[in-house]
């Protein structure tokens, strides 16, 4: 970017929100909670320190990765509603900075804390309402094509401003990328093959948040465990090679049709 240009976008920026206070750090960014000036309208404000470019039909881009993810699952600047993310509101390449700009919803934390604060299993019908939405949204985002790769309490929002809790991914940072999430959360292709299927690694993550609800505590504690002890099932939404496990599709009939319990 030429001086005047950063000069004109960090003004841009400027007139428009205002940072309030730090949230976390997580990776290559910062949280912030802000507000957008002209309406006090609250938002979060993301800050990267690098980003990664994208490609549109074999194309390449100067629309960041980060941005070109939420744009193709249709939360983007110009979306009104998403079911899989909060929306992003607006953005600015700074070059040496990225900024992402979110809706933020009220009485709103990641799942890792809400389980923290209700320290206790969730009931299955409890269970049943959250996962409902997150396979849903996670149907929708395989179609669109979108590879979230890294799901886990921790990148999941719950809101509970209503009666019926509302949860959506967050945090679209190891999309569509080579590089693995959380090691405890990769199926065991990815450590036994160097390898993983889009559909039925997300399915595998599904089935780890699940049991997490179901039991405030995680079904494996190493890769080691992940390969070759037999897991917890959730009918075959476990099952170790991934072609004989289920499909998103499955599992949301599953979800309709049967108890969400584990044999252990």
């Amino acid at each position: 970017l030429s001086i005047s240009l950063h000069y004109c976008l960090t003004k841009d920026f400027l007139e428009k929100y205002q940072e309030l206070e730090v949230l976390g750090h997580g990776g290559f960014a910062t949280v912030f909670s802000g507000i957008r000036i002209k309406d006090s309208f609250p938002v979060w404000l993301l800050t990267f320190a690098f980003h990664r470019s994208s490609d549109w039909n074999g194309k390449s881009t100067d629309v960041p990765l980060e941005v070109a993810l939420l744009i193709q699952v249709g939360a983007g600047p110009h979306d009104t509603e998403s079911s899989i993310t909060p929306l992003l509101l607006d953005w600015f390449d700074l070059e040496d900075e990225l900024i992402m700009v979110f809706e933020k919803p009220e009485n709103s934390m990641d799942l890792d804390n809400y389980l923290k604060t209700t320290d206790k299993p969730l009931s299955e019908t409890h269970v049943k309402v959250i996962m409902k939405q997150l396979v849903d949204a996670a149907i929708t985002m395989d179609n669109k094509g979108v590879f979230h790769r890294d799901i886990k309490p921790h990148n999941i929002l719950i809101e509970t401003s209503s009666e019926e809790p509302r949860v959506r991914y967050i945090d679209f940072g190891c999309g569509v990328t080579f590089t693995p999430g959380q090691r405890i959360y990769n199926s065991p292709e990815w450590f036994m093959y160097g390898f993983c299927s889009a559909e039925y690694t997300t399915a595998w993550q599904l089935g780890v948040v699940m049991y997490q609800l179901l039991h405030n505590k995680l079904p494996f504690d190493c890769d080691y465990k992940i390969i070759n002890q037999n897991p917890p099932i959730l009918s075959i939404s476990f099952l170790k090679h991934y072609k004989d496990r289920f499909t998103l599709e499955d599992l949301r009939n599953h979800m309709c049709h049967q108890q969400v319990t584990f044999q252990i």
